[in-house]
């Protein structure tokens, strides 16, 4: 069974339905803007997070490091985000966009200090002294272990860390599907192709169906991998999940990632590769892909990388 999300923003199927040779490229849908990946700020924006970015934008040596951070995302700020993305080969438009924050979100531990901890210090709320003393940790590792979250409480803040806390208190909805026996679906279908591709035994993977079966073989692979066996799709299962797939690639995680591109829509799209019966990466189920990474503002890679994974899986639920 094949499930596909049926209500999708009326400008990402205008884009798809317009034929390419006719029609300058669309530009990526407001949709993406709030529903995953990192949170985009422009000219004009303020707050919290326009804050923390000022305070990581001194950290990378883009604002002077003793300039004080207004929470106006003012010309000033767009001037060193520019050279920000000129400096990492960014495409230069002075957003915040996922690929700059990216850049920007440098790893934050106990060894840290300075303008980077201020702006982890904004986020949650703490003083902000600059270093990274034992009241920094403790929250940081209370954000983490939140059941929402669902990071290692480690109390490093990186990658997705940064993501979540720059994603708080907004509408964004960019995380992991959680799914547990009972559940139906295609976040359960891709999960059952990604178990047959490590290695498991589901007949009836691709059914989207979480029944007995698909949690045995969860459990299994949970186990294997060192993770609570307990049989729940979580974040960290997943990531445990997740393998690259590329061009020319075979079998069933290619089937994975085509169930989720048809989940998001994209059997509208001209390509006659999108069937999640191939399990084959062809040219056409890369060039959807790449599609989906435009509109999303990943990479264009027409890789499956860690990113696209959950992009693919946050906004097909």
């Amino acid at each position: 069974m094949r499930f596909r999300k049926r209500l999708i923003a009326a400008g990402l199927l205008a884009a798809a339905l317009v034929p390419a040779a006719s029609t300058p490229a669309a530009a990526a849908p407001t949709l993406s803007n709030t529903l995953c990946g990192w949170l985009p700020l422009t000219a004009g924006a303020t707050g919290r997070n326009v804050t923390s970015a000022q305070f990581l934008l001194a950290a990378a040596g883009e604002l002077p490091a003793t300039a004080q951070p207004t929470g106006s995302y003012d010309a000033a700020t767009v001037r060193a985000v520019k050279f920000l993305q000129f400096h990492h080969q960014i495409k230069i438009d002075g957003v915040l966009g996922p690929s700059t924050w990216d850049a920007l979100a440098v790893t934050v531990g106990k060894t840290s200090d300075g303008p980077a901890v201020k702006a982890v210090q904004v986020e949650l709320g703490l003083a902000v002294t600059g270093t990274y003393d034992s009241a920094t940790e403790q929250a940081i590792k209370t954000f983490q272990a939140d059941p929402a979250i669902d990071l290692p409480a480690d109390g490093v803040v990186e990658g997705r860390t940064w993501r979540e806390l720059v994603e708080r208190g907004t509408d964004s909805v960019c995380s992991w599907p959680i799914r547990k026996e009972g559940a139906s679906d295609a976040s359960v279908s891709a999960a059952q192709f990604l178990l047959t591709a490590a290695g498991a035994s589901i007949p009836a993977a691709g059914d989207g169906k979480f029944g007995p079966e698909t949690t045995a073989a969860l459990k299994t692979f949970q186990a294997a991998h060192g993770l609570p066996a307990d049989g729940t799709l979580n974040a960290h299962t997943w990531d445990a999940l997740l393998v690259t797939v590329r061009s020319n690639d075979t079998g069933d995680a290619v089937k994975a990632v085509q169930e989720e591109l048809l989940n998001n829509g994209y059997e509208v799209f001209e390509s006659p590769g999108i069937d999640a019966g191939t399990g084959v990466y062809d040219a056409g189920t890369e060039a959807v892909v790449k599609r989906f990474q435009t509109h999303f503002d990943l990479a264009v890679t027409g890789v499956v990388d860690a990113a696209t994974w959950r992009t693919l899986a946050a906004t097909g639920t």
